[in-house]
């Protein structure tokens, strides 16, 4: 089973008329990697944000284990569901890395009474 389906997904910038893409459908199996290729401006950046929840797709379905990624709590997906590597990195530059992973824990909801420990393994 696919852990994020494709339906049919367009995307459009507000205030704009043509589409970015158009009718993507596929869908994506748990333990495999994925690569997203194309030119410059082909919309590899604007798909990977309607993949982590930051953005919602204008024509078409993203379903999560079989849910519509619309209908839920992006926050919420994005914190606990997925995982999303910036480019930019968004680091907290007052604080280290390991400070750093123990935030994203922290707001993830992850409760360990190891987590500097934990934190230090990843």
């Amino acid at each position: 089973m696919a852990v994020l389906s494709l339906k049919d997904v367009g995307y459009t910038y507000e205030k704009t008329t043509k589409p970015v893409f158009r009718g993507l459908s596929a869908d994506f199996e748990a333990g495999r990697v994925y690569c997203i290729v194309g030119k410059s401006g082909a919309g590899k950046t604007s798909l990977l944000s309607l993949l982590a929840g930051l953005d919602t797709c204008t024509e078409g379905t993203i379903l999560y284990e079989g849910e519509d990624l619309s209908r839920l709590d992006r926050d919420d997906y994005r914190a606990k569901k997925i995982g999303v590597v910036f480019q930019g990195y968004n680091l907290l530059l007052n604080k280290s890395a390991l400070e750093n992973i123990e935030l994203s824990m922290a707001i993830s909801g992850v409760r360990r009474k190891d987590s500097r420990a934990y934190a230090l393994a990843l």
